[in-house]
């Protein structure tokens, strides 16, 4: 009899401890669609003077339409947030790629190329705790870490080429001027294009509800390690003598990232969710790993620079599951 007793006090003990745990939990999911522009940069350098730029690839991301999905999971004051998305293949601007002479001082080579994004991913979790001050206002240090994967082909290009080898006169000319050899769209072999980077980011955001349905948030971040893989593969029309410049890169405080996002509640399940982002990397240098021509990439004594920077805008539908 007592252990029936002691049974039936713990079940109604356990029930009203589950219950405020629940309570303490709440778990949201939110299907998202948004717009990016931005761009890639790649850097080569002399391999006499680092400081003296000698080629520049500039590729255009814009615009590129973003689907994804994300979660946030709560459980008190702390909170998960995930996020992944894609873009479907297609146009996204142009690839700007310019040389300079040994000295730095002539542009002396200009192509452009027509860009098609052939594959993107990126994932992003963000683990915060907020502190509140009072009922409508928060604030929340917090960590992210970013994931992102793109793949950019530049093709139907054309050029101004006016160094010795092409000019007119035999010298290193600039590309803009009469002595400048030019070829037509089509004519210039493509460019692909492979990056991959990974960031750690640690920041504060702070929170206020202005009202019974309307909230806002704002974050600031800074990324303490970056690591960037960049893989440029110049076609010739022949695989086997394609040749390819690499670069692996890391960097302390390089990179940075500010959002803002409102929400406006629908109902007791439903919310409207706009926010815009923008994120960058500064010039981030390594040395180069190529093959021109070569059997498999080398280390060089050039170094090889990349950095990024981007503008992001999404609209979601915000459905509270537990709540």
């Amino acid at each position: 009899m007592k252990a029936k007793k002691l049974f039936f006090l713990i079940i109604p003990c356990f029930l009203i401890s589950a219950a405020a745990s629940a309570s303490d939990f709440t778990f949201e999911f939110m299907p998202y669609a948004g717009i990016t522009c931005g761009q890639f940069n790649e850097y080569i350098y002399s391999g006499a003077d680092s400081s003296i730029l000698r080629s520049l690839l500039e590729w255009e991301a814009k615009p590129l339409i973003n689907l994804g999905a994300g979660t946030k999971i709560g459980w008190k004051k702390l909170s998960l947030e995930t996020c992944g998305e894609f873009t479907p293949c297609m146009p996204c601007g142009t690839l700007k790629d310019s040389d300079w002479n040994e000295d730095g001082d002539v542009k002396y080579i200009y192509s452009l190329l027509e860009e098609r994004v052939s594959e993107t991913f990126s994932f992003s979790s963000m683990l915060s705790y907020d502190f509140d001050f009072e009922e409508s206002f928060y604030v929340a240090p917090a960590l992210i870490f970013d994931y992102s994967h793109i793949k950019i082909k530049g093709t139907n290009g054309e050029g101004w080429f006016a160094s010795a080898s092409y000019s007119s006169t035999g010298n290193d000319e600039a590309w803009n001027s009469g002595y400048a050899r030019y070829y037509g769209k089509g004519k210039l072999h493509g460019i692909n294009y492979e990056r991959t980077s990974y960031s750690f980011f640690s920041g504060l955001k702070v929170g206020a509800r202005f009202s019974r349905r309307f909230s806002s948030e704002l974050g600031f971040f800074i990324s303490p390690i970056t690591s960037i893989s960049a893989f440029d593969t110049h076609l010739t029309g022949k695989n086997t003598q394609n040749y390819h410049l690499n670069e692996y890169a890391k960097s302390m405080f390089s990179a940075y990232k500010l959002y803002l996002r409102t929400e406006y509640d629908l109902s007791k399940l439903l919310a409207l969710s706009l926010s815009a982002d923008f994120s960058g990397t500064d010039i981030i240098k390594r040395y180069m790993y190529h093959n021109y021509h070569t059997s498999s990439p080398v280390k060089s004594n050039q170094k090889m620079g990349a950095s990024s920077f981007s503008f992001a805008a999404r609209l979601g539908i915000k459905i509270k599951i537990i709540h």
